[in-house]
């Protein structure tokens, strides 16, 4: 919402600039103005998209991308004569015009816009223990979250955790399970409730060896009674143990972060759907997904969430 809140700012300051520079011709002035509100923007999209954890920065990466933003900036603005004679070509379409006024706002929007989005909300309990966790998959789009794709999992979220460095193992591009800060934590249950279905036996692989042909891997899918949804965590270490119909309590350990199924590295994955199903089609593909809340928060790629020991 904030994010929404600073473009459609932005949105506003330019259109006001562009009735006066029509109005007044004051054209040089706001297609100067134009260049550093845009470039505010795109440092807004490439914030929220990059993952910051590959490169050791957490969550907020503007403090490497405003000296940038502030070099191309300058050098556009010192550039920016052909841009003011493209503007003030009389010949060109006003629909180019509007275009180059918009794309720099269209860019942050576009991670934003959800108006799909269900009323309801699965209010959870942080499934993991303390610590520092990360959100590498999640969010309103595409670009922040690939599970958008399936209808049960548009809202889901998967979740590593990070060291001091702001990094996700040890060492750099470990293909060591162990090398992982998430690999082997406990998996909690995050309501109270009755699993509905369960896999185990799934061996882990290798960083970077996914199995296509079983994404989930070993799982669970938990159907939260007072919440009435059903909350499925994927990709754990074999052995978790819990069998169908086994009723769980909030908090109740049910396995631990493994890599097994299609998953790059170490990590959980959580989703959540209405009402509750055994069937797996509905489960993973076509039930209705609903967004996560944790402590109230909506967390979405790049977001960290801190468990206290």
């Amino acid at each position: 919402m904030g994010i929404m809140v600073v473009v459609w700012l932005f949105a506003g300051i330019i259109f006001a600039g562009y009735i006066l520079m029509v109005w007044w011709r004051h054209r040089p002035l706001f297609i100067y103005l134009l260049i550093m509100m845009g470039m505010i923007n795109i440092g807004i999209f490439v914030n929220q998209v990059f993952r910051w954890d590959i490169v050791g920065i957490e969550y907020d990466g503007l403090p490497v991308l405003l000296p940038i933003l502030l070099g191309l900036t300058i050098l556009i603005v010192y550039r920016s004569g052909t841009i003011i004679t493209f503007i003030r070509e009389r010949r060109q379409p006003r629909i180019y015009q509007i275009v180059l006024i918009l794309l720099p706002f269209a860019l942050p929007l576009s991670l934003v816009m959800d108006f799909s989005e269900p009323e309801r909300k699965a209010e959870l309990l942080f499934p993991l223990p303390e610590g520092r966790w990360f959100v590498i998959q999640g969010g309103n789009s595409l670009l922040l979250n690939h599970h958008r794709r399936l209808q049960a999992q548009r809202y889901a979220l998967d979740i590593s955790k990070i060291g001091d460095m702001g990094i996700r193992s040890v060492r750099t591009k470990s293909k060591e399970l162990s090398a992982y800060y998430a690999y082997g934590a406990h998996v909690s249950a995050p309501c109270g409730g009755t699993i509905v279905d369960q896999e185990d036996g799934h061996e882990e692989r290798d960083v970077g060896t996914m199995v296509r042909e079983q994404p989930w891997g070993n799982f669970i899918a938990l159907h939260c009674h007072e919440e009435d949804m059903t909350v499925l965590l994927l990709h754990l270490q074999p052995g978790h143990a819990k069998q169908v119909d086994d009723r769980v309590r909030t908090g109740e350990i049910l396995g631990r972060i493994g890599n097994s199924g299609q998953t790059s590295e170490p990590h959980l994955h959580i989703h959540a759907i209405e009402g509750t199903s055994r069937d797996r089609d509905d489960l993973f593909f076509r039930g209705k997904g609903v967004p996560i809340l944790f402590d109230g928060r909506r967390l979405q790629r790049n977001d960290t969430f801190d468990v206290a020991g």
